[in-house]
């Protein structure tokens, strides 16, 4: 992709299942070029706080974390791990993910990496989607994927500074 015409006029990418044993691989193709990148946390290791430690102290050294955009962490994923799928009608955080999604940003927040949260994946549900989206910002979260353009709306509406906050 980095060969590609016009690939300049690209922002970043999005390195997906990121993980501590292929990253070298992916920042050694960045060297030379001025692209950020958005890691996405969506392996197994998510679940081991030391793999996350590790993870967190490369990403803490100065030619990669200035590269960084944020952290995206890949919900859906992380329930399939575990053998599940998001049920309808609830939120990330009624599943055994809303705990992991905690300890993400108590690991990587503390050091000044933004977390971005996982998609919606129901186009049919926008007031979970809203609820989400609260308990996303809630967690401190700067960010949403959406999986469909009509969320986005729904999801924009939610990170709109009110002007009680403003003032």
């Amino acid at each position: 992709i980095l060969e590609f015409k016009g690939v300049e006029q690209i922002e970043g990418f999005v390195l997906p299942k990121a993980r501590l044993d292929c990253l070298s691989d992916y920042f050694a193709l960045l060297k030379n070029s001025p692209h950020r990148v958005m890691p996405t946390l969506e392996t197994r290791e998510v679940f081991d706080q030391s793999e996350m430690i590790a993870l967190l102290r490369y990403f803490d050294r100065g030619e990669v974390r200035k590269r960084i955009l944020l952290l995206r962490i890949g919900g859906n994923d992380l329930l399939s791990l575990i053998g599940m799928r998001r049920p309808v009608g609830k939120t990330i955080y009624q599943t055994p993910i809303g705990h992991v999604i905690a300890q993400l940003v108590t690991t990587f927040r503390p050091y000044g990496f933004e977390l971005s949260a996982p998609v919606f994946e129901y186009l049919d549900d926008p007031m979970n989607l809203a609820k989400e989206v609260e308990e996303d910002l809630a967690h401190g979260l700067v960010g949403k994927t959406a999986i469909h353009p009509m969320q986005v709306p729904d999801i924009e509406r939610q990170y709109c500074v009110g002007f009680g906050d403003v003032e």
